[in-house]
């Protein structure tokens, strides 16, 4: 059974990280939590391809 995940940590970026922090989410597929969980534990989400990569 997986831990629950009910602690909540804020902090604080420039608008500049928090713009890059969105692109990166987007390309990942992944809310920002989770994409910040994933880095701060070490791990390289990787981008989800487009579907039209897939139609090829």
């Amino acid at each position: 059974m997986s831990e629950a995940k009910n602690k909540n940590l804020f902090i604080r970026v420039s608008g500049k990280e928090k713009n890059i922090i969105a692109q990166n989410v987007k390309k990942c597929g992944l809310s920002v939590s989770e994409y910040l969980r994933q880095r701060a534990l070490g791990y390289m989400p990787r981008a989800v391809l487009p579907e039209i990569s897939f139609s090829f």
